[in-house]
């Protein structure tokens, strides 16, 4: 594994596994929140499931649309 991969994705520190455990969300999803056109309950359904350790902007992004839409 070079330098620029991860274990869980192309790049490193890219769709990390998901580890159930409570974390802080990042300077770089912090700026990715403040481009992203969505609802505010949208944006806080993202949140939530970012700080419970549930998977990466992705994921969190994904379930956001299935559970509250745009």
């Amino acid at each position: 594994m070079g330098k620029t991969e991860s274990a869980y994705g192309n790049k490193l520190g890219s769709n990390p596994k998901p580890k159930n455990k409570a974390r802080a969300l990042t300077a770089t999803e912090l700026d990715l929140f403040k481009k992203h056109k969505h609802s505010k309950v949208h944006i806080a359904h993202m949140k939530k499931f970012l700080r419970a350790g549930k998977g990466c902007w992705l994921d969190a992004h994904v379930s956001a649309l299935k559970a509250v839409g745009k």
